[in-house]
């Protein structure tokens, strides 16, 4: 009876007629909400252009045959909710129009098709992962069925039970959407869809319905996905389980899925990743002790050998290397030989890493029917049609559409160059005024009356320059969002996609300068030549730049690495999680003490809205971490580590956040993680170069081991840090470098100091000939590292591919068995159509020969007597 008369009245637009109780009884696939101001605040001619917008927009809802409810709210008597169901027609003409895919009347599968026992030793391992496991059963992996483009022409071919639940949640609330957007709210051609509604303030959001979060069962079993969700996904008590992948695609969509998917594979590489470097840090740690160059640092009878130039102009005096025994064991950790290893190692980790993913990718977009999806016509924004004045014909549609003329477009495009260039310079001016810090730092320190406090100069001065760059790189990365954005609306990008594209490049690229540009500056600039050496120092705003530490930059980098990283992941996690937690415990403090019981769509309005470019910023953190892990692991290998301590609980605040305290977001359909794996690949060669320059020009890797080979007598490293050092007479100090108290720091004078770098020991002091052998050696290092990982690289892609073996046969077997079943659903339904029509012909040939014969009585009649009705004239 019920499609009897959706039959009747589908399109008619009297869903209005329906009773509250008749509608609340259905799903409901969607909410707007809108408010009336109050009098004295009130904009009549304003009010009354919004009302008749909603209106007309409501009354076109209706002809589109959905059923709408107006609910006033019970917390604020002018706030409105309108309250949508899609009924099965309405689904039924979208589902084809959109192309969604359900389950189709599967034939029985053949014995020799059908799936083999596993294998004990599997079946032992699956055993041993049951720790990993989820219990709650529910929330396993369905068997897959074999699934089709829904067609209402072939309805007999899908396995519909239920038409109220045939389509499940996420497609109703994706198909309502697509109507949403569609409709027009007045007479003009570009006056369409609900974005523009909520641009223009008609309504103040939509969304779709969250399922109920309390449990009522005495058991305290869940009875819904969402509270499944909340109990074994988004709970930081299961943070060593196993996501439930399906459950989170079923309630969130495969785009938000993915995501998930992508983090959790990224995690479990990192434990790899974690493991190995944790074990280089400890094979720096059992080494320290016995490492020839730091023994030799450390050894006091070397100190008049280690007399050393001054640091900084004035303030700072002579002093003797081995002060600095602290600072070069902290050193040793972090620079040996298991540096190079774990550098080649991430590197190929990176590649493997992405090579699993793209596997993983495809499986799941097969086993979520997205692997064959293609993005369908994306209409323009609302923004752009409210900005665009001119309008030319869709080269697709052939349709009148508004668009922005080309040269409008590149000078809009120009000034917003100029802007970014502009904040990478301020980015830029900002580390060249942390280096001034840096340099004023080191003088104030080394001239402090306390000796530890000098001794510990360097490291104060590289902890509180991190902290102090940190600093610097949250707040222009907050300002630089806004100006992005700006930007971006400025510009404006006819299309979504287009819009997070070109934010997407804007942000990153501007972030990847931010974040990375003080890891550089210490890693290729502060150790090498710009600097400059004694009598010919470099200077900015007549103070003398900081050097490196005669023991090398590679504890600047680590502590600077390590501040950045894990100082940002730290903030994030509190701004992402703190504030939509305090502010759903507020709404929820707040009913709590009314004794209200709102319904669902009233506790969804008051919980935090969904962030527009959520998923961009969630794969936006991930791949400037996935940067840090990759690029200059070889100063920090405990990176991984941190990364994976800290994505254990992102995952678990991510998923509070999507089950909890954000409202419900429209399931968006997706086939993969997008331009972000690009980007993340592209990182991935990068760091190849990044770690081939970091051992061969910032570690002492390189140098050591030419030491080793062509200078030491005995094959060790015995009196390279001796060999290392260079001569500088100290007569051919100018007077801003000579130091006010020459006595300072020991209580001796010596004619000459030493300093880091292969140089003649008079003048011109110009680079002496192992200066020129070690840097032949760096340079071959870095081209052999490089080839070396690239060609390794390819051959792994090469032997990896995409689609694994058995994925390639389920996928054809699965599309023979839909074409056979809508194959033998058309033969059926053409073998009934035959018959029909046979029958037809049977009956109207039987009664044309009845018919004949009446007539041929009739004719003779009339013959005898005359045609009394006129039939043989017939």
């Amino acid at each position: 009876m019920e499609e009897i008369l959706l039959q009747d009245m589908g399109g008619q637009g009297r869903w209005g007629s329906l009773s509250k109780r008749e509608l609340l009884n259905k799903k409901i696939d969607y909410v707007l909400v809108y408010s009336e101001p109050e009098l004295e605040k009130r904009n009549e001619e304003e009010e009354r252009e919004k009302a008749e917008m909603r209106e007309k927009y409501e009354e076109n809802l209706k002809k589109q045959g959905l059923m709408i409810e107006h609910v006033t709210s019970t917390e604020q008597e002018n706030l409105l909710f309108v309250l949508i169901h899609a009924p099965w027609d309405v689904l039924a003409k979208c589902a084809e129009e959109m192309m969604i895919r359900v389950p189709v009347r599967e034939p029985e599968r053949p014995t020799h098709l059908k799936s083999s026992k596993k294998s004990k030793w599997i079946q032992k391992a699956k055993n041993v992962l049951n720790i990993f496991q989820l219990q709650d059963r529910s929330l396993m992996k369905p068997d897959r069925q074999v699934t089709a483009f829904f067609s209402r022409a072939k309805s007999d071919c899908f396995l519909i039970e239920d038409k109220e639940t045939f389509f499940s949640d996420i497609d109703r609330s994706r198909m309502t959407h697509r109507l949403l957007l569609s409709t027009k709210y007045s007479s003009e051609m570009d006056d369409f869809g609900i974005s523009r509604l909520l641009h223009k303030g008609v309504y103040e959001c939509a969304y779709p319905l969250h399922e109920d979060l309390r449990i009522e069962r005495e058991d305290n079993l869940p009875t819904n996905e969402r509270q499944r969700l909340c109990q074994n996904w988004a709970s930081f008590s299961q943070w060593y389980k196993f996501q439930p992948l399906n459950a989170v695609k079923n309630y969130f969509g495969t785009r938000v899925a993915l995501y998930f998917a992508w983090l959790g594979t990224y995690n479990f590489m990192l434990v790899i990743a974690a493991l190995v470097g944790l074990c280089c840090f400890i094979a720096g740690l059992i080494t320290m002790e016995t490492f020839q160059p730091v023994k030799d640092i450390c050894d006091e009878r070397n100190s008049d050998l280690f007399y050393m130039c001054p640091l900084c102009d004035k303030d700072c005096s002579y002093w003797t290397l081995t002060t600095s025994c602290d600072y070069a064991t902290v050193s040793h950790l972090f620079d040996h030989e298991g540096t190079v290893f774990f550098a080649v190692f991430i590197s190929f980790w990176a590649t493997v890493f992405l090579e699993m993913w793209r596997r993983r990718e495809i499986s799941l977009a097969h086993e979520w029917d997205m692997l064959h999806f293609e993005e369908q016509f994306e209409p323009p924004r609302p923004a752009f049609v409210t900005k665009a004045k001119n309008k030319r014909p869709n080269p697709v549609t052939g349709r009148l559409e508004p668009y922005i003329p080309f040269s409008l477009r590149v000078g809009r495009f120009t000034c917003g160059f100029m802007v970014v260039s502009f904040m990478v310079l301020l980015v830029i001016a900002t580390l060249v005024g942390v280096v001034i810090y840096r340099a004023a730092m080191v003088a104030v320190l080394s001239a402090f009356p306390d000796e530890d406090i000098q001794k510990g100069a360097r490291i104060i001065t590289s902890l509180t320059a991190s902290v102090l760059n940190l600093v610097a790189i949250t707040v222009l990365g907050v300002v630089y969002e806004k100006i992005a954005i700006a930007l971006t609306e400025w510009e404006s990008p006819r299309t979504r996609t287009e819009y997070h594209n070109i934010l997407t490049l804007k942000l990153f690229s501007f972030q990847f300068v931010n974040m990375y540009s003080s890891l550089f500056y210490i890693a290729f600039f502060k150790c090498g030549h710009i600097v400059g050496y004694p009598g010919n120092y470099n200077r900015i705003g007549g103070g003398r730049m900081e050097g490196c530490d005669p023991s090398g930059c590679f504890i600047e980098l680590c502590i600077q690495l390590a501040v950045i990283m894990v100082g940002k992941q730290f903030i994030n996690s509190i701004s992402k999680f703190a504030i939509p937690s305090i502010v759903r415990w507020w709404y929820g403090r707040k009913e709590k003490e009314s004794n209200a019981h709102p319904e669902q769509w009233e506790k969804d309005y008051f919980i935090n809205s969904e962030p527009e470019l959520r998923m961009f910023y969630e794969y936006h953190d991930m791949a400037i971490q996935f940067g840090f892990v990759t690029m200059f692991v070889a100063a920090f290998p405990l990176a991984p580590l941190f990364a994976l301590i800290n994505n254990i609980l992102e995952l678990r605040i991510d998923a509070i956040n999507f089950v909890i305290n954000f409202r419900r977001p429209v399931a968006e359909r997706a086939q993969g993680i997008g331009v972000w794996f690009g980007i993340l690949r592209t990182m991935s060669w990068f760091a190849v170069v990044v770690n081939s320059f970091v051992i061969a020009f910032t570690s002492e890797f390189i140098p050591r081991e030419v030491y080793k080979y062509a200078y030491s007598s005995d094959g060790s490293l015995t009196g390279y840090v001796n060999n290392s050092l260079s001569y500088f007479n100290i007569k051919d100090f100018s007077d801003m470098a000579l130091p006010r108290d020459p006595f300072k720091n020991l209580p001796y004078n010596k004619s000459y100091c030493r300093y880091k770098e292969y140089f003649d020991p008079q003048e011109p002091y110009d680079f002496n000939r192992q200066y020129f052998f070690v840097l032949a050696v760096r340079l071959a290092f870095v081209i052999i590292f490089q080839y070396f990982v690239f060609f390794i690289v390819s051959l792994l892609g090469w032997f990896i591919p995409d689609i694994p073996r058995k994925l390639e046969v389920k996928i054809k077997r699965e599309s023979y068995v839909a074409k056979q079943c809508l194959t033998r659903s058309e033969a059926e339904a053409s073998r009934d159509l035959d018959a029909r029509v046979s029958h037809t012909d049977g009956s109207t040939n039987s009664l044309y020969m009845s018919c004949e014969n009446v007539n041929r009585s009739r004719k003779s009649s009339s013959v005898a007597g005359g045609s009394r009705f006129g039939i043989n004239r017939v």
